[in-house]
């Protein structure tokens, strides 16, 4: 009978702590909303059946309804808190609200492929669009205008080094995404606008047409280049012979990336502007204090 006691204490206990893993789980994976959360804060969003923390910063006293929306977009290191608070002070100044998405370096976002190359093929075989990194970004600015009740139709975006990378893939092959205008500053490396070169290096064998790279041409988008971001032996620079043919250190490659723009722009509606920053190395926070100028005034 002892025993027989034991076991279904056993059983209970089994169970109860069963029921409280499975209420976090589920609590953990709800989306959070914060119509109410002003300053600096964290929520969490659910893409591709996976979750990720949002980090943001909405000014006091600011109306949600009609204050523009910056998507800051990290680097290699997915140090997107970082890029939330990069803008604190110009958000408050300027009253505008930022969110850093986090695309954590494991699962479905790991590596290049999964991050700033936009999880666009599984080796060779191209995903369904709606499995793409590339495709949460709208589906985010959706909630988040829904949840602040926003009026907001289009939001601007700005990225450093790897968040670089994403943006200007990004304005390729999400050609009808809302964006107003965007900053690509310090790309380590470029998907060249060049059908000619096989993707990631150019666009040959992609998604892509001529169309929507018009499309893509005619976009508010800022190439910003720190004058000292120019170390060829800096540990997290890819190195190979097609990034080399770009330059060997990254403000090479941005100019490199300019000039072949300027090659296959066959006339049509041309948007991008090149933006020198002096004296500024591979700093994202430098970058956004010496960059914001070209979002907001």
């Amino acid at each position: 009978m002892k025993k027989i006691t034991i076991a279904l204490i056993a059983i209970v206990v089994v169970a109860l702590i069963a029921t409280v893993l499975l209420l976090n789980t589920q609590t953990q994976k709800e989306p959070e909303h914060f119509t109410n959360t002003t300053g600096v804060a964290t929520f969490f969003y659910e893409p591709l059946n996976t979750e990720i923390n949002v980090f943001y910063h909405i000014p006091e006293g600011g109306k949600k309804s009609t204050m523009p929306i910056l998507f800051s977009i990290h680097g290699t290191v997915r140090n997107a808190d970082d890029y939330r608070d990069f803008w604190i002070e110009q958000s408050n100044s300027k009253n505008f609200m930022v969110f850093a998405p986090e695309f954590r370096n494991e699962g479905l976002f790991a590596g290049a492929d999964g991050y700033n190359l936009g999880r666009m093929f599984d080796g060779t075989e191209l995903r369904p669009k709606e499995e793409w990194t590339f495709s949460v970004i709208e589906a985010l600015f959706d909630f988040i205008v829904k949840d602040l009740g926003s009026k907001r139709t289009k939001y601007d975006m700005w990225g450093h080094s790897a968040g670089a990378q994403f943006i200007h893939r990004y304005l390729y092959f999400i050609p009808n995404a809302r964006v107003d205008r965007a900053v690509a500053a310090n790309a380590g490396w470029y998907t060249l606008p060049d059908f000619a070169i096989e993707y990631p290096f150019g666009l040959r064998n992609t998604p892509a047409t001529v169309e929507t790279r018009e499309k893509a041409f005619a976009r508010k988008l800022y190439i910003a280049l720190g004058t000292e971001d120019n170390d060829h032996t800096a540990s997290d620079l890819r190195r190979c012979p097609n990034t080399d043919k770009q330059g060997i250190h990254r403000f090479d490659r941005g100019h490199f990336f300019w000039d072949n723009a300027q090659i296959n722009n066959i006339g049509t509606e041309f948007n991008w502007k090149k933006v020198i920053v002096p004296g500024v190395a591979h700093s994202g926070r430098r970058m956004a204090q010496e960059t914001g100028y070209l979002l907001y005034n």
